[in-house]
Formats: C-alpha cells, structure tokens, sequence
C-alpha cells in the first residue's frame, strides 16, 4: 500500500512499517560504492546483503522504542526506514523524564542483545572469532565475514545513536537525565545547545576532511537540535491553556440534507473552516472542511449532501484537557475536528488547528481570550 511517498511492508503490534520511496537510492549507492572501490559481483551482493541486515536491525531498533513507549500509554503512528536510518513516530514524546530515557535507551538496548546473539554465533562457528579477514573490499565483503561485519555495524549503531544530540537516542538520554534536576524546558535547551555545537564541529571536520556525508551529518544534526528545541518551547506555551480556553462555542452545525452548494454559501458568510454535521436526532458525529466543499462545488456535485464529502469527528475532548494533549489528533490530521464537552457531558464547542493559532495569536498579542 502506497502513502504519501512509502509503501507499507508489514504491520506489526498495530505498527506499520513503511518503506519510503528514497529507500531504493541506498541500494545505487551499494552498486556505486562496490564499482569505485573495484569489488566484484560477489562481493557487492554480500555488501547489498549486509545493508539489507543492518535495516532489518534498525526495524528492532524502532520496535524497542515503540514498545517501551507503548508501555507508558504512547502510541506510534509508524516506523518509517530511509536511506538514512529508521524513525519510530510516536504520537508524543514521553514527558516523564524516567520514562523518555527509557524509551530511548530501548532501541540502542536492542541493538547491544543482536550484537551479543552475533558474538555468541561468532565464537560457536567461526574460528577466528569477531577478526574480520581480508585486505582488500573485495576481500573484506565475503560471506565468510557476514557476521563479524553485521556485529561491527551493530555496534557502531550503538555508538553513533548515543552522540549526545537530537534526534538522536543519545540527546534524548541527555535530554532525560537534565530533566531530572532542571525540567523538561531547561533540560531541552542545553540538550539542543551541545547538539548544535557537535554540529559545528561536525561541519568543521567535513571541511577539513572532504567528508560530504559528515557534513550532511552536522547540517541535520544542527537543524533537529532546532526543531526539537521550537518543539518543547511551542508545548510548555501550550501546556498553560486548556482545551476549554480555545474551545469556538458559537459555531454553526449542518443538518445533514443540507447540500454542498448550500454549505459554500455558509462558507461565503461565515469565518469558520470546519462545519460540524448534525443527524436528525441532533447528534454530531461528522463535519465538513471548506476545502472539500470547494473541490465539490468544482467537480459537479454541489447538489448532493454534505454527508458526500463528510469526515468523522476525530473524538470528544473534557474542557479542563490540557492543550498539549490534544495534539495528536492534529499530528494524524492537521484538518482534524474535535466536540469539546463539559463535565456533565454535553457537547460546548468545537476545536480546530485554525482555532488554537486564532486564540494563541490573540492572547500574546492582546492579552486574555478573545470571545469565540
């Protein structure tokens, strides 16, 4: 199954693992790599073999994570495998600073049991143990050499996550231990800061060097510390509101026979980007988003019913919810609409992403809420 650019391989616990479509440049770098280096087909096919082992160590690798995370009530969206590694999207990052350095330190920990299953099949089969024989990269790359190699890479893996900078298991682990003692904020903006400089330090050695790919290293490694640290920032902003705060109670709800060509009229006289849909017993279960009423309108159908180009309702959120805790709907969907309730149950409002950015826009730039 295609999406967005990945094809899902297998599911596994409820987790898909996709494949994304630059997966198949890692394997023109294998042929690229084995002709520069004179290699013959043997030995390219064992190199190919090799990185195809090693990806399936990384899938491990993110399965530690997702379940360690799984196990603290976190949810991962996938596992999705790159030319350049593999990454575990979880619906949030731990905020406990013990559970985040457990999640973190699950994958690597994975890592270190395949390493030490490889040295135990090593010591049982190969009389030269984990010594890695040959001269030359035709030589080194035989299949004699496939598990020592493959125990090496496992290591390695170990070692490059643990560099102590996001996204990194390593600045997470930092990022952790900080928490404990100074708080997530603070912990993040250290973590971020000794990330950007080992950045820098990379990008010095590229220069220095004439490593291309150690410099990609230090760029991406510069730019994650950023996000991570704009990340952690944007959610202690939000961790002072409540869903209740954001919530739009005047909003205008569609009878469920209303036609499309009807709604894009409501469209034209209202500020709303989401309509919420109500059945004949006055409940809300779907809504409709502006821009499919407008692709219906423009493909003909502006006489049939909302209920054509309709979306579910993403789920029903307390008022006292914490904002922060509303974000994963909006990570699955940035379109998504949640019905706020109040303690007795009863449906108040709405909330939408436009809504959040609408409150927080006003609120720092005016002070207090503004009436919705």
């Amino acid at each position: 199954m295609v999406e967005r650019g990945s094809i899902r391989l297998f599911t596994f616990r409820d987790i898909p693992v996709r494949l994304h479509w630059t997966f198949g440049l890692l394997f023109l770098w294998v042929l690229y790599t084995g002709m520069r280096f004179g290699m013959d087909w043997p030995a390219i096919g064992v190199l190919a073999l090799l990185v195809t082992s090693l990806f399936a160590c990384v899938v491990f690798h993110e399965f530690g994570h997702a379940l360690t995370a799984r196990h603290f009530g976190i949810h991962t969206r996938d596992i999705i495998l790159s030319p350049i590694g593999g990454v575990a999207r979880l619906h949030k990052i731990p905020e406990k600073p013990a559970q985040e350095l457990l999640v973190a330190l699950a994958g690597p920990a994975v890592n270190v049991i395949i390493a030490s299953i490889l040295a135990v099949v090593a010591w049982l089969t190969l009389p030269t143990f984990l010594d890695i024989q040959g001269e030359t990269e035709t030589a080194i790359f035989w299949i004699g050499n496939f598990v020592p190699l493959l125990f090496w890479m496992n290591l390695y893996l170990v070692v490059f996550n643990m560099i102590p900078a996001f996204p990194m298991d390593g600045g997470r682990v930092l990022r952790a231990l900080l928490a404990l003692r100074i708080g997530r904020l603070k912990a993040t903006t250290y973590a971020a800061a000794i990330g950007r400089g080992l950045a820098i330090l990379f990008l010095v050695l590229a220069v220095w060097q004439q490593e291309l790919f150690l410099g990609l290293i230090g760029l991406f490694v510069y730019f994650m510390a950023s996000q991570e640290l704009k990340m952690v920032k944007s959610e202690h902003l939000y961790r002072q509101f409540t869903v209740g705060q954001m919530t739009r109670r005047r909003f205008t709800a569609l009878p469920e026979h209303t036609t499309i060509q009807e709604a894009v009229h409501a469209l034209q006289h209202s500020l709303e980007t989401h309509f919420p849909i109500m059945d004949e017993h006055h409940q809300i279960s779907s809504y409709v988003r502006a821009k499919d009423l407008l692709k219906g309108i423009s493909s003909g159908h502006g006489g049939l019913s909302v209920t054509y180009v309709a979306k579910p309702v993403q789920g029903i959120l307390p008022t006292e919810t914490a904002l922060p805790d509303a974000f994963h709907y909006f990570q699955r969907d940035q379109d998504a609409l949640l019905l706020v309730s109040d303690p007795e149950g009863r449906i108040v409002g709405v909330l939408d992403r436009d809504q959040i950015d609408h409150v927080l826009y006003w609120s720092q730039r005016h002070g207090g809420f503004p009436t919705i």
